[in-house]
């Protein structure tokens, strides 16, 4: 009947007006409970214009935190583009309340600094707890993925990496559920904790990065730490190549044939996970880079 279509444009107005409201009436009360003295909001959205409104409703200052290059995409041409006019139009307008935008990785803040004030970016990279340096040889040992199953994560990439070097062992670690039939010499570990990454991180000669986008891996800081050099379609900032950390493939069969390379020279491997260890301890230890974000706070509220 006219007028009574519930699926149409304005049923689907109310509905998002409504839900707007509950998660706005959410966010408030959180961070009202919290009763903090600034607010760091990460993962961009809807939720950042959420926090940037309770910070200026109650004179709090308001950080977001990118984590990913896709952030910065200020036109959605090429990062987030499968979002809504609606979400698009909230997360600008959380940007633009925002004090400070603080990237994990300096061509992200390079690409924000294209759209807003430059004066408000900030690369403000992440902070690690350095453990004692440990044997960096591997007389034998893996090839190692990290992360989470998600279409720009393109883990099905690694599980075809396998398939082309089947004498080598590979593990996946996190909740992969994509990959349908994985070859014989790949492992998926599911989820681990935390705390359990050290081991797995400590049996691995090489980290393979598979993503299409990033801010900065956090990855390749976790096996960095332990001496296990990078090989990924990325170059994160430019440091790979830079440091000498590993090496960035241009396609699978060129990735292929770096970690095949790799795996047959552990001199090399090494000096690319010494490399690897020193940068982290130079860019990476908390200790340092927790100086700088306290510098800011203190900027912030004083």
């Amino acid at each position: 009947m006219p007028g009574h279509n519930k699926s149409g444009p304005g049923a689907k107005g109310k509905l998002r007006f409504v839900l707007d409201r509950i998660y706005k009436k959410g966010y408030k009360s959180a961070l009202s409970h919290a009763n903090a003295d600034l607010y760091i909001q990460v993962c961009a959205g809807r939720q950042t214009a959420y926090v940037a409104d309770y910070c200026g409703k109650n004179a709090k200052p308001f950080i977001f935190r990118s984590t990913s290059l896709w952030d910065a995409d200020l036109t959605f041409t090429w990062g987030w583009t499968t979002w809504s006019e609606y979400t698009r139009s909230l997360y600008l307008e959380g940007l633009a309340q925002a004090d400070i935008v603080a990237c994990n990785s300096k061509h992200t803040a390079e690409s924000f600094s294209k759209h807003i004030s430059e004066d408000k970016v900030r690369f403000l990279p992440d902070g690690f707890r350095i453990t004692p340096r440990s044997d960096l040889s591997r007389d034998d040992g893996y090839i190692l993925w990290v992360g989470r199953d998600k279409p720009y994560k393109r883990p099905s990439l690694f599980a075809d990496l396998a398939r082309r070097l089947p004498a080598y062992t590979f593990i996946m670690v996190g909740d992969i559920r994509t990959i349908q039939n994985p070859p014989s010499n790949l492992r998926l570990l599911g989820p681990k904790k935390p705390g359990e990454l050290p081991r797995i991180y400590l049996g691995a000669k090489l980290l393979v990065n598979t993503s299409e986008v990033e801010g900065f891996p956090n990855v390749l800081v976790e096996a960095a730490i332990h001496g296990v050099p990078y090989v990924g379609f990325l170059d994160p900032d430019g440091v790979v190549a830079q440091h000498l950390l590993g090496t960035q493939s241009k396609d699978l069969d060129d990735m292929a044939g770096m970690v095949h390379m790799l795996m047959g020279d552990e001199d090399l491997r090494l000096k690319l996970g010494m490399n690897a260890r020193r940068f982290v301890e130079e860019h990476h230890d908390i200790e340092k880079v927790a100086k700088r974000w306290l510098g800011l706070f203190h900027k912030l509220t004083a």
